[in-house]
């Protein structure tokens, strides 16, 4: 991975989210999504489409939990 590249860094981890969705373990695909989605909104703001799908992801996850 490129250093200085967040946008693929992002991605990376939005994957590592969804695969510890996958598995089953919640409470970390929600703490990783949530500091993810920190990361996302403050680098390019809350309006950025992934803002709005890791959004939606922890979103469906309250709704499970």
């Amino acid at each position: 991975m490129a250093a200085g590249d967040p946008q693929r860094a992002h991605d990376v981890r939005r994957r590592i989210g969804h695969l510890l969705l996958a598995l089953g373990d919640r409470p970390a695909a929600h703490d990783t999504l949530v500091r993810l989605l920190h990361d996302v909104e403050r680098v390019h703001g809350p309006g950025h489409p992934l803002a709005a799908d890791v959004r939606r992801t922890l979103q469906w996850l309250g709704q499970v939990r």
